[in-house]
């Protein structure tokens, strides 16, 4: 009885630490802001036509899925310049600031929420994505656009690891 109810006991304990682990803590209410006006502007910057601030704000790991910072901001103005040929106007963007952080291994990860209005030719239409915020320790945060994970979703998982399985993906999608 006396080991059933230490396991047991020790069992709690573990499931506690861990769901602490990855599911994370609530961002303060500057805090949230401040990432949310980091992500408005970033998305302003690609709208703008800005690519290489734009690619400036990117995590890491994104710079190294390109071959380094050129590739980067390469793949962002060519991603831009696909925008604009294809007439595309960006309408509204609406950011909303992160509820809570996430620890994923030594990164603290956020989620924040986006929603775009497009006007293509003469319809509009509704882009609902997130971007996703990284930082280790002090550092400042970088980014990753969720768009990028639309037709790939395995591959937040590539570039963010420790990010847990547990964790659910925000809505991602277009209408």
């Amino acid at each position: 009885m006396y080991l059933r109810v230490t396991v047991d006991l020790f069992s709690l304990c573990m499931l506690f630490l861990l769901s602490c682990s990855a599911f994370g803590e609530p961002l303060s209410t500057s805090e949230a802001l401040i990432i949310r006006d980091e992500v408005s502007a970033t998305i302003r910057a690609f709208q703008d036509g800005d690519t290489d601030a734009y690619a400036e704000s990117m995590h890491e790991s994104l710079r190294r899925l390109y071959g380094g910072a050129a590739g980067l901001k390469r793949a962002m103005s060519e991603a831009r310049e696909r925008v604009h040929s294809s007439g595309v106007t960006f309408v509204d963007t609406t950011v909303t600031a992160p509820a809570q952080s996430i620890r994923a291994g030594s990164k603290e990860i956020c989620f924040i929420p986006y929603k775009s209005i497009v006007r293509i030719g003469q319809k509009l239409a509704t882009s609902v994505s997130y971007f996703v915020a990284i930082r280790e320790g002090k550092k400042p945060w970088t980014f990753i656009d969720g768009s990028l994970f639309r037709d790939r979703p395995e591959l937040i998982r590539e570039l963010l690891p420790e990010l847990s399985r547990m964790i659910q993906l925000p809505p991602n999608f277009v209408r």
